[in-house]
């Protein structure tokens, strides 16, 4: 009896020691995935998501205020010519899309234009948020090279995604219709 003790013995022992390595590389594993891994709803934002504007409203905002948002920034001033139209075009372009994208004005007219700026707001049914950038701050962090543009920021696992687009008119909308379509499908859904 004694030796077939000393089998079970030796057979739990094997059977145990297999066990604990499982066990041991479970832990591993886990202990890996827990202390690697980030969270992936909450994408890291660009150090201009920090800058704080004034709004043609009279108020103060900042982009973070719409984090993990798809964010359309039209880039206008009361100097330019095109604003008018492209703001319209800005409207249409971003109601065909598929996302829902938060409408957000970076007027860049200088400070002492700031009441012009208003009036142009009003005149041109400019009714969404305006930030008022007339140091030129966002131009330069996200390098709109001209306006009017429209600048798309779409939210992915890891940072945002930017997309400019420029010549805002009639003649190409169907083209930057789609062109906003297919850009948003890369973002967040």
């Amino acid at each position: 009896m004694t030796k077939q003790f000393s089998k079970g013995n030796i057979i739990q022992k094997g059977y145990l020691t297999k066990t604990i390595g499982i066990l041991l590389q479970l832990l591993v594993l886990v202990t890996g995935i827990v202390f690697c891994s980030r969270p992936v709803s909450e994408p890291e934002m660009p150090d201009y998501f920090s800058l704080e504007f004034s709004t043609l409203q009279g108020t103060k905002s900042k982009l973070a205020n719409y984090k993990n948002k798809p964010i359309a920034l039209n880039f206008w001033s009361s100097e330019c010519e095109e604003c008018p139209e492209a703001n319209q075009i800005t409207n249409k372009i971003l109601d065909t899309s598929n996302k829902k994208f938060q409408l957000i004005g970076i007027n860049t007219d200088k400070a002492e234009n700031y009441m012009r700026a208003q009036k142009f707001s009003n005149k041109f049914d400019i009714h969404y948020d305006s930030f008022h950038d007339p140091d030129l701050l966002l131009v330069q962090k996200l390098q709109v090279e001209r306006q009017p543009s429209l600048v798309l920021l779409i939210p992915t696992e890891i940072d945002y995604l930017v997309y400019r687009l420029y010549d805002l008119n009639n003649s190409n909308l169907a083209e930057l219709q789609k062109s906003v379509t297919t850009m948003s499908k890369g973002g967040v859904k």
